[in-house]
């Protein structure tokens, strides 16, 4: 999702209210049975149990995220 929003390490460190990086509410409603959880990506190496806890969230189908493994 980052790469799909343009999000690189240039911008770490940024607030998401500011003027470079900020969120917007456009109303849209999105259906609970529309939205996986899975494991986040990455995190195995951590070791930690918090690798395996379901805070990825993604549509169903969504083009710019990958299937959870």
């Amino acid at each position: 999702m980052s790469q799909a929003l343009g999000i690189t390490p240039a911008l770490t460190g940024l607030p998401v209210t500011g003027e470079v990086l900020w969120f917007e509410d456009h109303g849209e409603t999105v259906a609970d049975a529309a939205v996986i959880a899975s494991s986040r990506v990455g995190l195995e190496y951590a070791g930690s149990e918090a690798s395996g806890l379901p805070w990825r969230f993604r549509l169903r189908d969504n083009p710019w995220t990958s299937p959870a493994k």
